[in-house]
């Protein structure tokens, strides 16, 4: 009986491999602003995953690479005095970049059986990054800018599909008060995250399309199931 199940799943996998039908050892991103709802689709995701004993991997925003512990320290640490901080966004833009990459070689290129899952990856720091450096540099803020949104699409892994959620921005503010874990009620972190979620949607959605990849827009207000059922239709699983 073992032996009729082996041979079975083996047909499957070289059926799916001829055919081009599998969703196995492939890459697939989850974008999105905070408190769109991206980790509960993920989790759900995951749990389904899980049930039907296909393999996955999911690479985490700042784990597995040299620059992890950096990173940390940037956020946490960079500062002169009490009164002074320093302007980190570049430094932190290209750290970030370099984490990305690390990211991608670790876990996007290499040959496997299982489905890669990315949470937040190169669109959300290129979204984030532009509203960091546009705060600190106004409309000199473009000359790095493009540079660095080069360097992030440059040489990208091979991603199936990219699944952006989106919810309206009072949608996100209100979850994150009710997460009770940040401090939504800041102009300035409003003004942060309505930025991002514009230039998302209206420029480099649009942007990572046009070099072929496939960009599917989830809604974060149905539920997680709603959401996972387009991504299993959507990725033949």
């Amino acid at each position: 009986m073992k032996i009729k199940k082996f041979l079975a799943i083996s047909i499957t996998f070289v059926l799916l491999f001829v055919f081009g039908e599998s969703s196995y050892g492939v890459n697939i991103v989850f974008e999105g602003i905070n408190a769109c709802g991206k980790t509960t689709i993920i989790e759900s995701f995951k749990s389904l995953l899980s049930e039907k004993n296909i393999p996955f991997c999911v690479a985490n925003e700042l784990k597995g690479s040299p620059v992890a512990s950096l990173l940390k320290y940037q956020k946490n640490s960079f500062r002169v005095s009490d009164n002074e901080t320093f302007k980190t966004s570049v430094y932190e833009s290209l750290l970030l970049a370099a984490h990305n990459h690390f990211k991608q070689e670790l876990v996007g290129r290499k040959p496997t059986d299982k489905i890669n899952i990315f949470d937040r990856d190169f669109m959300t720091v290129i979204a984030y990054q532009r509203a960091i450096l546009k705060e600190d540099y106004g409309e000199r803020f473009n000359d790095f800018f493009e540079p660095f949104k080069k360097i992030m699409l440059f040489d990208l892994m091979n991603v199936k599909t990219v699944f952006y959620v989106s919810v309206p921005l009072e949608t996100s503010i209100e979850r994150i008060k009710l997460r009770g874990r940040e401090d939504p009620c800041s102009d300035e972190q409003v003004r942060f995250l309505e930025d991002a979620k514009e230039y998302y949607e209206k420029e480099l959605i649009p942007e990572v399309r046009s070099l072929g990849i496939d960009v599917v827009v989830l809604d974060g207000t149905l539920l997680p199931e709603e959401n996972v059922r387009i991504i299993c239709e959507k990725i033949k699983i």
